[in-house]
């Protein structure tokens, strides 16, 4: 857990291994708003800024070795929200959030969710758990979402320790997901593996 005064700078690790690409998203995500993509970053090469986000320019990338690491230069009130890197290929996906919430006058950083194993070929009928370990979890709740290729962001699922969990009724195949809920794992569990759940996916959790 790290804790910043407002005017100071952070910066949000995301460490990155395997990676069958170039580029590293950054993606922000306030309260009862949509995902915004913040800017992507190839090694060696200065961050390309999505034009669309209005605080954009307090931004940037820091990047050595595998980190992508985000900078956010002169923190204000407005940056409070949830912060995620991820990066994918036709394989596989790698995906770091980062729940950056706002007191009145400091910013704190503590929420890391892990997702291992993210590879993974099925055929069509048999189960997949997908992971989802936790460190640090301050909310009762775990979202799970799905990404398809040009298609929005969708949740599946958002589920609370030791209860079943409430699926989302904008996704019509929601009921194909379950959850399993062990220590600090929330994985994802999909029963019977069909070819229309291809796709990304990645928990979230903030206050």
């Amino acid at each position: 857990s790290m804790t910043k005064e407002k005017g100071n700078s952070v910066y949000i690790r995301c460490e990155v291994t395997g990676l069958g690409t170039d580029y590293v998203h950054w993606y922000q995500k306030k309260e009862d708003e949509a995902f915004k993509r913040i800017l992507y970053a190839r090694k060696n090469s200065k961050p390309v800024p999505e034009t669309n986000h209005p605080d954009v320019k307090d931004f940037d990338v820091l990047t050595q070795n595998n980190n992508y690491d985000l900078k956010i230069t002169n923190l204000k009130k407005r940056h409070s929200g949830v912060y995620y890197c991820a990066s994918w290929d036709s394989t596989t996906v790698t995906v770091i959030i980062h729940s950056v919430y706002k007191n009145p006058d400091e910013a704190v950083l503590g929420l890391l969710l892990e997702q291992k194993d993210l590879s993974i070929t099925k055929e069509e009928g048999k189960s997949v758990y997908i992971s989802c370990n936790v460190t640090g979890l301050s909310s009762e709740y775990l979202h799970w979402y799905q990404k398809k290729e040009d298609e929005a962001l969708i949740r599946i699922l958002y589920v609370k320790r030791n209860s079943k969990p409430a699926h989302d009724n904008n996704l019509p195949d929601a009921k194909d997901f379950d959850t399993s809920i062990q220590n600090d794992n929330y994985d994802l569990k999909i029963p019977y593996v069909k070819k229309s759940h291809s796709g990304v996916y990645y928990c979230a959790s903030w206050d």
